[in-house]
């Protein structure tokens, strides 16, 4: 990836200097040039059109998980206090400690939302510099790492569903 090695040219400033008009509007030109290459080289049209998104949905896909987990607990630790036997017992004192646990959940879901929140700005943004800088997406290489991590992780839950058929993961298990 290209990157910037000296700022811009100051135009308010030009005045002052000895270097002909023609010699700023060349470095400038090299500068939106290399500039348009460095946030090529950040691929806007897909990190804004499918990365950032996909980030995103993911968040979503957390939030309403941990909802319905802590859901299904608030609901047993309920069930557990409303057994007659259960009122000072040892199954009260532990349905109490699961109730008070759960303050873990409002935590991660205001977390998560500021996280999906500069998700979001960062996207705007993004598409702001690629279209103001006439940008097209570079090509990307994939890295040995990046190669290695997609041929050996299994894609897991899908937003949608599952993706790995229960076949698959039982064949992992033989």
């Amino acid at each position: 990836m290209t990157s910037i090695k000296r700022p811009a040219p100051d135009l308010h400033d030009a005045a002052g200097d000895d270097r002909p008009v023609s010699s700023e509007v060349a470095s400038l030109r090299e500068s939106l040039t290399e500039l348009r290459a460095v946030v090529g080289g950040l691929a806007p049209g897909r990190m804004g059109g499918e990365r950032l998104p996909a980030a995103q949905a993911e968040i979503a896909a957390i939030r309403r998980e941990a909802d319905d987990g802590v859901s299904r607990i608030l609901t047993s630790a309920e069930a557990i206090l409303a057994v007659p036997d259960a009122g000072t017992g040892e199954a009260h004192t532990h349905a109490i400690a699961i109730l008070e646990a759960c303050g873990f959940h409002d935590l991660i879901g205001q977390r998560l939302k500021k996280v999906a929140e500069v998700l979001g700005t960062l996207e705007a943004r993004l598409n702001t510099v690629a279209g103001c800088a006439g940008v097209v997406d570079a090509e990307e290489v994939e890295t040995a790492s990046e190669r290695l991590y997609r041929e050996q992780t299994i894609k897991g839950p899908a937003l949608n569903g599952p993706e790995v058929l229960q076949s698959e993961i039982d064949l992992l298990f033989r």
